[in-house]
């Protein structure tokens, strides 16, 4: 039996966003059994995506292929705050703003991807 683990870095994981397809991508997330995160970028992505449900996380993952880096910064920004463990039940009104100030400041390139952050039942 072996152990597989993986190392991750912002510049190897929007390389692969490039080249691969979701499932290819979404399979080399998930599949070794330990994560290495190298740098502040890639342990941001990794922990909103691995709070996404399928749909949404390949929508993440679309922001990646066709957004502005900003843009996808940002969005990952506001996906961590959503869905922050640590939120409570007077934190939503702040939430909410959050994620409202997001949708103001994208626009219409928000509009793709809020559905996001608006379905808070991540894993």
């Amino acid at each position: 039996m072996s152990f597989h683990k993986r190392r991750y870095n912002w510049s190897i994981i929007t390389q692969r966003v490039q080249i691969d397809n979701f499932k290819e991508f979404d399979n080399w997330i998930f599949k070794p059994e330990a994560h290495i995160l190298q740098d502040q970028e890639s342990s941001d992505f990794f922990k909103a995506y691995c709070k996404l449900e399928d749909y949404p996380r390949e929508l993440l993952f679309e922001s990646l292929k066709k957004e502005s880096e900003d843009f996808y910064k940002d969005l990952i920004k506001c996906i961590n705050v959503v869905f922050d463990t640590s939120n409570k039940e007077s934190h939503q009104d702040t939430v909410n703003i959050y994620k409202d100030l997001f949708i103001v400041k994208w626009g219409e390139t928000s509009e793709k991807y809020k559905s996001i952050i608006e379905n808070q039942n991540g894993r």
